[in-house]
């Protein structure tokens, strides 16, 4: 009975992390990823609770749960706590934006990865593509 009840909880377990990973991906073209992601970070957080507190419970009741049961908790395990780790890796600013779309670019001078300073009036009236990165991962 109880490796049924393993068994549902590892199923829903999974549902629910990867249900919460579509919805969090669904946000981001749209651009409505909220600054604080406390509902897919608790959704994750419950199901990797719920998937250890039933499966320790039910193993000390002597209750060893089947193969898909491990196979299915794991994979919420590893998918949530993956989840969770993105998450906390880039928080989105407190601060509004600056910038909007057809103003103009602030100046900026940087180097390249060759350590050469580059100024943002030099750019004026092309099309240029910013991408930064922390340069750390």
């Amino acid at each position: 009975m109880y490796a049924q009840i393993q068994l549902w909880s590892s199923v829903v377990g999974l549902v629910v992390v990867v249900a919460g990973w579509v919805h969090y991906l669904a946000l981001i073209p749209q651009e409505k990823v909220p600054a604080r992601p406390t509902l897919h970070t608790s959704l994750m957080g419950l199901s990797i609770l719920a998937i250890v507190a039933t499966f320790t419970v039910g193993i000390v009741m002597g209750q060893v749960p089947s193969v898909v049961s491990w196979i299915l908790a794991g994979n919420v395990v590893v998918l949530g706590g993956f989840f969770l780790y993105l998450l906390t890796q880039a928080p989105l600013p407190d601060q509004a934006i600056k910038v909007r779309l057809g103003e103009p670019f602030p100046l900026l001078t940087a180097p390249d990865s060759q350590g050469t300073i580059h100024s943002s009036e030099t750019w004026k009236g092309k099309r240029v593509l910013f991408k930064f990165f922390r340069g750390y991962w």
